[in-house]
């Protein structure tokens, strides 16, 4: 999302923070992506060594969240 967004919001503000954010934008995508992939791979572990969590999610949960 910020790195979706860096751009944007260094035409709105000015100052280092998003100038950081536009020059490394790439490197927080990338962050961005491997910490959602890694949270995915922990939740298809526990899903599949633990019978009590993998039963008590039905289909929707599983692939909308909540």
């Amino acid at each position: 999302a910020l790195a979706f967004s860096a751009s944007g919001l260094r035409a709105l503000w000015r100052v280092d923070a998003t100038k950081w954010l536009l020059v490394n934008r790439r490197y927080v995508g990338v962050s961005y992506a491997v910490s959602h992939a890694l949270h995915a791979a922990a939740l298809v572990v526990l899903h599949r060594q633990s019978a009590e969590f993998a039963g008590s999610l039905d289909a929707v949960t599983l692939v909308g969240g909540g």
